[in-house]
């Protein structure tokens, strides 16, 4: 799930068809680890994964998906 996640994000386009395939993608795959995450709550350290995993999905949802991100800092970290 986890390299079905960044394949997508780092080489499907954002828009279009294959952008609705990333979306749907990410937000299933995500889904998914949430749930796994659950599995285990016997251990304390599953619920705070979950925690995690759904406060990311908050904003990337409100976003289509795409983590955001602040031009400058991206534009002075020399990434792009």
């Amino acid at each position: 799930m986890f390299v079905g996640q960044q394949v997508a994000i780092r080489f499907v386009p954002t828009d279009g068809v294959a952008g609705g395939f990333r979306r749907t993608l990410f937000f299933v795959t995500t889904v998914i680890l949430v749930g796994l995450a659950l599995h285990f709550r016997r251990f304390w350290g599953a619920w705070l994964v979950a925690a995690g995993i759904l406060m990311n999905l908050i904003p990337m949802a409100a976003h289509r998906g795409s983590m955001p991100i602040d031009y400058e800092i991206l534009a002075g970290s020399g990434a792009f």
